[in-house]
């Protein structure tokens, strides 16, 4: 049996870094904290590679038009599935993903917790 040329499993390329795999830059705590601490308003997306609803939201949130991204900077952080900053999980009460929070001047406004429609996101983003 002739393995497909463009299967990942066949191919190695299964293990992508979660940058490869996400439609916006991923950061870390550092620039995590950077980042929601702009004077103006942000949104994050907490997210896990192995989750697939952090996935397919991943797919919806590539439909975001560049418009809104220039007025409404958009981030992700990761989650690994073994060690991650317990500052951020307890702090921000991430306990769930996907999780999308909307931050102004470092502040939680508003959250989006779970798989939702485009139409949701957009709700989310225009806030």
């Amino acid at each position: 049996m002739n393995a497909r040329k463009n299967d990942p499993v066949q191919t190695g390329t299964i293990h992508r870094t979660a940058q490869e795999r996400v439609p916006v830059e991923v950061v870390d705590v550092e620039g995590f904290y950077r980042f929601i601490g702009q004077p103006r308003k942000v949104v994050v997306w907490f997210f896990a590679l192995w989750s697939c609803p952090s996935m397919l939201l991943g797919h919806r949130l590539r439909k975001i038009p560049a418009e809104i991204l220039e007025k409404l900077p958009l981030k992700a952080y990761e989650f690994p599935t073994v060690s991650f900053d317990l500052d951020i999980h307890s702090k921000f009460r991430i306990n769930d993903f996907p999780t999308l929070v909307l931050f102004d001047h470092g502040q939680e406004t508003n959250r989006l917790v779970g798989l939702h429609s485009h139409e949701k996101v957009m709700s989310l983003l225009e806030t």
